[in-house]
C-alpha cells in the first residue's frame, strides 16, 4: 500500500504532539508499506535553506519538508477557490502545491490528511482521491472562529474515514457533529516500547549523571511547547513552590533551560526518554480529554509510577489504583499523591508494572499502525464503514 501523510507540520525529526503521532504511526506502517510524509514548516525559510528537502527516513519512509515563503497562506487560498487558472492560482500553486506535491498525490493509494485546509487542497488537486481526515482539535471550540466558522466541518463531511485516538474523541465527534460513530475508527496513541523501557536503578544514576540531573526525588513532566504543555508548566511552578523533597523535571519546549530550587527545565530536547528513565515518577497535569496522551503513555512505558488527573484517561482503560493515580485538580491534592507514592516503594512498583503492561498489550505503535491498515484496506476494497455521514439531529 502506497500511503501518503500531509500536515501544516515536519514529521521527522519527531517533535511533540501531532508531529510525534504522526511519525510513531508512519513509521510502524513503513515496516511493509510505502509511506510518505508532506509537511509544511511553520517556521520562516531560513537563509541558505532549501524550500523543498527530501528526507529518507527508513528505505520505506521518505519525508518532504516544505518550506515555502507564504506557504500556508497559499494552501488556504487554493483550498477555498475553484481552480481558473487566474494569476493568483498560478501563484499560490507554485507556493502550496509544487510540483513533488502534485506528484505524491498520484503515486498514493490513500492519503491522510491532518488538516482541514490540507485535506480541501489534496481533494481539489485530485478530485476521487481516498482520504483520510485525522483531526487532531476538532471538537474543540477555540478552533472556532467568531463568525462560527469551523474548518472542521467540511473536513468531516467530505473524508469517507476519520481516525481519532480515543473512544472519548470519537464520542465528542458524534455528538459535536452529528457523525456517525461507525465512520470514525479509534487508532490510539501509542510508544516504542524498545526506547520507553524500565531503567534498573544502576542505569538511572548514570543518565542522571550523564544528563547532569540532581539527586534525591526527581518527578517528571512532559511538557512540550503547545498549549496543553503551557497548562502543565504552570502546575509545576505552583507545585515546585509549595514542595518538599523533591524535584520537577520538565521535559520539552514549554520552558527554557532552567534549574531552580526543586525545579529543573531542560528546554526542548531531541529525546525525551532518557529524561523520563532517569526520574523516580512522573505527573501528567492535563486538564483536557485527551484519550491517553504521550505525556502520559511514555512515562508508564517508562515504568514510572505517575500521578494524573481524571482527563487523559478518557477514552482509554487505564484505571486509578491499578495503573495510575489519580488526584483531584488541587496544589496539595496532588502533592499528597505524590508523597503518598514515594513513601510506599510497593505501591509504586505495583502500579508502574501494571501500567507498562498495560501500555505493552494496548498502546504500542506496532498495535495502532495495525488497527490503521485494517481501517485502510477497507476504505481502498469499497468496504468503508460509512454509512451516509450526518445523522439527524435529535
Amino acid at each position: 500500500m502506497r500511503i501518503l501523510d500531509v500536515g501544516p507540520f515536519i514529521a521527522y525529526p519527531p517533535r511533540r504532539g501531532r508531529a510525534a503521532r504522526a511519525y510513531g504511526l508512519l513509521l510502524a506502517l513503513s515496516a511493509k508499506h510505502d509511506v510518505r510524509h508532506f509537511g509544511r514548516e511553520p517556521r520562516p525559510l531560513a537563509s541558505r535553506a532549501r524550500p523543498l528537502e527530501e528526507i529518507p527516513v527508513t528505505p520505506m519512509f521518505r519525508v518532504f519538508r516544505c518550506r515555502y515563503p507564504l506557504g500556508g497562506r497559499a494552501v488556504d487560498w487554493l483550498a477555498r477557490h475553484e481552480a481558473g487558472g487566474r494569476l493568483q492560482e498560478r501563484a499560490a500553486r507554485r507556493l502550496g502545491c509544487p510540483k513533488r506535491f502534485a506528484e505524491l498525490l498520484e503515486w498514493a493509494d490513500v492519503v491522510i490528511a491532518e488538516d482541514p485546509v490540507e485535506l480541501a487542497l489534496c481533494r481539489r488537486e485530485r478530485p476521487g482521491v481516498r482520504i483520510v481526515f485525522a483531526p487532531h482539535d476538532a471538537g474543540d471550540p477555540t478552533t472556532v472562529s467568531a463568525s462560527g466558522h469551523d474548518p472542521a466541518d467540511e473536513a468531516l463531511a467530505a473524508a469517507p474515514l476519520v481516525i481519532v485516538k480515543s473512544a472519548a474523541g470519537r464520542e465528542d465527534l458524534a455528538n459535536r457533529y452529528s457523525l456517525e460513530s461507525t465512520r470514525v475508527a479509534v487508532v490510539p496513541n501509542g510508544v516504542d516500547p524498545e526506547l520507553f523501557r524500565p531503567a534498573e536503578a544502576s542505569d538511572r544514576e548514570a543518565l542522571r549523571r550523564e544528563l547532569g540531573l540532581p539527586g534525591g526525588m526527581l518527578v517528571a513532566v512532559a511538557a512540550g511547547d503547545s498549549p496543553s504543555g503551557r497548562v502543565a508548566l504552570a502546575w509545576v511552578r505552583r507545585l515546585a513552590a509549595m514542595a518538599e523533597g523533591l524535584t520537577f523535571l520538565v521535559v520539552g519546549a514549554a520552558a527554557r533551560q532552567e534549574r531552580g530550587r526543586n525545579l529543573v527545565a531542560t528546554g526542548p530536547v531531541p529525546d525525551t526518554f532518557p529524561f523520563l528513565r532517569a526520574a523516580d515518577a512522573a505527573l501528567c497535569p492535563l486538564e483536557r480529554r485527551r484519550g491517553g496522551p504521550l505525556g502520559l503513555l511514555e512515562p508508564l512505558a517508562c515504568g514510572l509510577p505517575t500521578v494524573t488527573f481524571t482527563e487523559p484517561l478518557a477514552g482509554t482503560s487505564l484505571r486509578d489504583g491499578e495503573h495510575v493515580v489519580v488526584a483531584d485538580k488541587g496544589q496539595r491534592s496532588v502533592l499528597e499523591a505524590l508523597a503518598r507514592l514515594t513513601a510506599d516503594e510497593a505501591l509504586g512498583a505495583r502500579l508502574a508494572a501494571r501500567a507498562r503492561a498495560h501500555v505493552l498489550e494496548h498502546h504500542t505503535w506496532a498495535r495502532s499502525a495495525a488497527i490503521l491498515v485494517e481501517e485502510l484496506r477497507g476504505l481502498l476494497h469499497g468496504q468503508s464503514r460509512r454509512l451516509g455521514g450526518r445523522v439527524a439531529a435529535a
